[in-house]
């Protein structure tokens, strides 16, 4: 992906070797005209430093702070703490004010920029390297090590061409999450920099680092803890409306609207910011359980927003997935990305930037269910052998109810039972695959394992960067327009997280103020659609005319080649799937999206 249609790489050379990094830096030239962009780079002593881009203007590869005596490079869209929008235009032109505020304070102030953004700060003085994303990595950080070189690139096609091994360990990880997340890539050598961190590369040593958490001062907060509820709404609004102002500024936005709390108030923010310059999208379904196309269509029509209900055929969803397999960075098995990518590229003609109530859920958290709970607190305790038999001997209970508990005991590790998307078990990969398998390097488990000491609502919060908001950014980029999220704003999670949980969520209802501002913004009868989770009817999608897709991508010949997957193993599923087991449906769908995806490479 070429985040926001541009990306940054570089090479460091260890051993001093001017000429061994400019041979690498041509390479990475090479991949980026192969790929369609246009690319520069410049030499800054031992260090390359480079862009590339799809855009049609010109641009530096990088920016000499003269003042710092660093050399700055960035992709995506930058803002210092606080700052509107007209702010990060004036500084989108001249990026040495980051050079200036690192070499002033350090992490300290890596720690406070915002936006969606990846950048690479190189010292030739100190021979050091700091590469670091947004908070989230909405922007994407790949490396690798190599005998003296370090490469980087915020797009991994830059760095690993078709003909890179596959990580194994990474399969395994798709397979169960249906993502691979950071610090592991599907590409053998490579990594990927995590949420929250940053890099430092200096004379041949990598440090990972952790940025400093964005909350509120203890002074802020305590006040906070005293603030009335209708204080607290006034503040939140002005906050979060900022946040669209930053994230947004005056461009042309389209919001990818639902029936949810999220997205309306998202639009009812960006037109009372920005009044005039909004367009509302919906993706529209037969299916009546997937469709909030009537209660979207109420939201807009209250505001006087222009609002288009987009409705897409099988075989555009099918036109969509040979896309999304050929253009998306790393397998993502997101049935969303799909009706995305359609929907990016009907929107781009009339927009400048999309954005969505994607965030909103991570923002606010929610309250972790009971069964979740007992879990971590009481069941995970127990010894496996232990557990194992009380789940058996609840399975077989005479009395009613008992048995539908079995599920509270009957897991080998916790993690298990806090995954979202229902991809293969740790069980059933091992007999898809004929080998053991690992998920304890996945960055789910790291997170589970980093997070344990929270207690069991902080774990619960922690785990809600996952999954990864990837196929939002990628399917955007793949109709080349910007997308960004006031969700992700640094200042407005701030301002939350400094917040009373009492606000946050109570007696098991959670986003209270932001449902609160909602009911500001509309009306009493506007607001009682239900939420449906973005979805498509990916039943339907498989099996049109005949199951093609599966016969095409799961044929013999394509997974013997691969040679990832057992075939005669992945067959017995996959028959079993087509003559008519739909409860296998998301395993054999992200079966698909790997063969897709490894096909288009070749």
């Amino acid at each position: 992906m070429l985040f926001d249609g541009d990306a940054i790489f570089g090479v460091v050379d260890f051993s001093g070797r001017s000429l061994a990094a400019q041979c690498q830096a041509d390479q990475i030239v090479r991949r980026a005209s192969e790929l369609g962009a246009r690319s520069k780079y410049a030499a800054c002593g031992q260090s390359i430093l480079g862009r590339a881009t799809r855009k049609h203007e010109e641009f530096d590869p990088c920016e000499w702070a003269d003042r710092t005596n660093i050399y700055v490079t960035v992709a995506g869209e930058t803002l210092s703490s606080k700052a509107g929008h007209e702010c990060f235009l004036q500084q989108s032109r001249n990026h040495q004010w980051i050079a200036a505020g690192y070499t002033a304070r350090g992490s300290e102030f890596l720690a406070e920029l915002d936006g969606s953004f990846v950048l690479a700060l190189w010292e030739p003085v100190n021979h050091r390297l700091t590469l670091m994303t947004d908070r989230r990595s909405d922007a994407h950080l790949y490396f690798r090590k190599e005998k003296s070189q370090f490469l980087f690139s915020s797009w991994l096609g830059l760095l690993a061409g078709p003909t890179v091994d596959i990580d194994r360990g990474a399969v395994q990880e798709f397979l169960r999450f249906l993502y691979v997340a950071p610090p592991r890539t599907i590409c053998k050598g490579f990594n990927r920099l995590e949420p929250g961190h940053y890099l430092e590369v200096s004379r041949g040593h990598i440090e990972t680092h952790k940025l400093r958490c964005a909350e509120k001062e203890k002074s802020e907060a305590a006040r906070a803890n005293g603030i009335s509820a209708e204080d607290a709404l006034d503040e939140f609004q002005d906050v979060f409306e900022n946040a669209i102002l930053r994230r947004i500024g005056n461009r042309r936005v389209g919001v990818f609207l639902s029936s949810g709390v999220d997205s309306s108030t998202l639009l009812a923010g960006c037109q009372k910011t920005n009044p005039g310059n909004v367009e509302a999208f919906t993706i529209g379904f037969e299916n009546g359980e997937l469709d909030e196309t009537s209660a979207a269509r109420g939201y807009a029509n209250h505001l006087n927003v222009r609002h288009t209900v987009l409705n897409f055929t099988v075989r555009d969803y099918r036109q969509a997935f040979d896309e999304m397999a050929g253009g998306f960075e790393q397998p993502f098995a997101d049935p969303a990305g799909l009706p995305l990518i359609l929907g990016s590229h009907a929107a781009k003609e009339r927009v400048d930037v999309l954005t969505g109530g994607t965030g909103g859920d991570d923002l606010f958290g929610a309250p972790i269910p009971r069964h979740l709970w007992f879990i971590l607190k009481i069941s995970s305790k127990i010894s496996p052998v232990l557990r194992s038999q009380i789940a058996t001997t609840l399975k077989h209970s005479q009395f009613a109810g008992l048995s539908s508990r079995a599920s509270l005991f009957d897991f080998e590790e916790p993690e298990e039972l806090f995954i979202t998307w229902a991809g293969w078990s740790k069980r059933e990969l091992e007999e898809l695959l004929g080998e053991p398998v690992r998920l304890d390097q996945s960055g789910f488990y790291r997170m589970f394992r980093d997070n344990r000491h929270l207690g069991e609502q902080g774990l619960y919060d922690a785990l809600g960067i996952f999954p990864p908001d990837d196929s939002r950014f990628e399917a955007a980029a793949l109709a080349n327009i910007a997308i960004e999220l006031p969700y992700h704003d640094l200042d407005l999670f701030s301002y939350v997280a400094g917040l009373p949980i009492s606000l946050r969520m109570h007696h098991g209802v959670s986003k209270l103020l932001l449902k609160q501002l909602c009911a500001r913004y509309f009306p009493k009868e506007l607001r009682l659609a239900k939420k449906r989770y973005f979805n498509l009817p990916l039943q339907a999608v498989l099996a049109g005319n005949n199951f093609e897709i599966i016969r095409t991508y799961l044929a013999r010949d394509v997974v013997i080649r691969h040679g990832l997957v057992d075939y005669e193993r992945a067959r017995t599923w996959v028959e079993r799937y087509l003559a008519g087991a739909q409860d296998l449906m998301f395993k054999v769908w992200a079966l698909l999206v790997l063969h897709a995806w490894l096909e288009s490479r070749r």
